[in-house]
């Protein structure tokens, strides 16, 4: 997923903004939501027996805030930089530089970002706040229940009521990127990894790929026009939502060797995808401006090439870099200073159903 944003805005900086009808303008849409069902899946299963001690709640947030942070004042770091030696002078806005380097623009203003994609990130955080009262409420599934049908309320509140169909996305962007308005899509990815490690009957490989390639198909060939709004609007951003969490669910519970290439090739993009996700913004703005001019009058389909085969490929290189050598060992640094309590009682697991 954050390959296909990387796509969608290189194809967008050179060419022109893909629309709805086409794969990348979905998925300029869409790559971020299904980040946040993957984000909510993946903070089930490490969290899912957790004792919410103060102790391991103060050690969650910590985890959580040094994941997300190193790489984003890397971007932003650049960001500001670059913008400092293009005008010449250092223009200081506290307000917003605490708010980027805190990560809570967020839950106050989410349209403060400094990042390319940063809105996201301070989504993920208010996501956070969300996360230990969501773990909590599925020791009562009728609270769990109850919790994930307000939220989904506001998913739909959002949909038909709040962003106007009439608009562009452009014109209705702080409405769309509200937390409010996508929190639903990560406690949708911990009731995918709930009902799957406790619920499920799995089916088998064969009939999981098999609904893979028709779910990805119905949302690849889902039949929509024109300017994105009209796919984070009404029952079409129902209908597509429905069709990526099956897509979420299946691809969950596809069983595959850890040892295999497809697997490694994977993983690898799954370790740069964070800082390919913050950094290519403002690296394309620096190529873009002192690079490419060097090409001379090139055309537009060059440009693309040129983002894609040279530019793309030093983005990994750099990005594998980043994840090694900033990204991992401040990861290991805070995981050995911090302490999550597992539950050894029954009773205290998240989970109260009898296949627990």
């Amino acid at each position: 997923m954050a390959l296909s944003i990387l796509f969608y805005h290189l194809v967008s900086w050179t060419q022109s903004v893909p629309q709805s009808e086409r794969l990348l303008g979905k998925l300029g849409i869409y790559g971020v939501s299904i980040f946040y069902v993957v984000s909510g899946i993946s903070m089930y299963l490490s969290y899912k027996n957790t004792r919410w001690t103060s102790k391991s709640t103060l050690s969650f947030f910590t985890r959580r805030f040094a994941r997300l942070a190193p790489v984003y004042w890397l971007a932003m770091l650049i960001g500001l930089l670059y913008a400092s030696y293009l005008s010449g002078h250092v223009y200081i806005d506290w307000y917003k530089y605490l708010s980027n380097i805190t990560l809570t623009f967020g839950i106050y203003d989410p349209t403060n970002y400094l990042v390319t994609g940063g809105w996201s990130i301070g989504n993920e955080v208010v996501f956070y706040l969300f996360f230990p009262a969501i773990i909590l409420s599925l020791r009562r599934k009728a609270t769990f229940v109850a919790l994930n049908a307000f939220l989904f309320s506001l998913y739909v509140y959002f949909c038909f009521i709040i962003i106007d169909s009439s608009q562009t996305v452009a014109t209705q962007w702080a409405n769309y990127i509200n937390p409010l308005n996508q929190v639903f899509l990560f406690s949708a990815g911990i009731i995918i990894a709930w009902v799957s490690t406790n619920y499920a009957q799995h089916p088998g490989n064969k009939v999981n790929g098999a609904m893979i390639v028709a779910l990805t198909a119905a949302f690849v060939w889902y039949p929509v026009e024109g300017n994105q709004i009209v796919i984070i609007t009404g029952w079409n951003r129902v209908f597509i939502t429905a069709i990526l969490l099956l897509v979420a669910y299946f691809t969950f519970n596809f069983k595959t060797s850890e040892k295999s290439v497809f697997e490694k090739i994977l993983k690898f993009f799954g370790d740069i995808s964070y800082p390919v996700y913050l950094l290519h913004g403002i690296l394309f703005a620096i190529v873009n401006r002192h690079v490419w001019p060097l090409f001379g009058s090139a055309s537009k389909d060059a440009k693309l090439a040129f983002f894609l085969f040279v530019f793309a490929p030093l983005l990994f290189l750099l990005s594998c870099a980043v994840y090694r050598f900033i990204e991992l060992p401040v990861i290991n640094a805070v995981k050995k200073k911090t302490v999550i309590e597992k539950s050894s009682n029954q009773k205290d697991i998240h989970s109260l159903s009898k296949t627990a």
